[in-house]
C-alpha cells in the first residue's frame, strides 16, 4: 500500500500543472463567470497546498 502513494503523488503533480495551466487559460479567455473562475482558481489554490503538504512529507519522491 506504501508503495503507490509515491505513484499517487506524482499523478497529483501533473493533474496540479494542468489544473493551473486552464486557470490562468480561463481567466484569460474568460470562460465562465466571474464566481466560477474564482471557484476554480481556489481548486487549484487547493491543490498546490496539496504538494507542498506533500513535499514537506517527503512524499514526492
Amino acid at each position: 500500500m506504501l508503495t503507490l502513494v509515491p505513484v499517487l503523488a506524482k499523478a497529483a503533480l501533473a493533474t496540479t500543472a494542468a489544473v493551473l495551466v486552464c486557470a490562468v487559460i480561463a481567466w484569460w479567455r474568460r470562460w465562465w463567470g466571474r464566481a466560477a473562475r474564482i471557484h476554480y482558481s481556489a481548486v487549484a489554490l487547493a491543490a498546490v497546498l496539496f504538494l507542498t503538504v506533500a513535499g514537506n512529507y517527503h512524499l514526492l519522491g
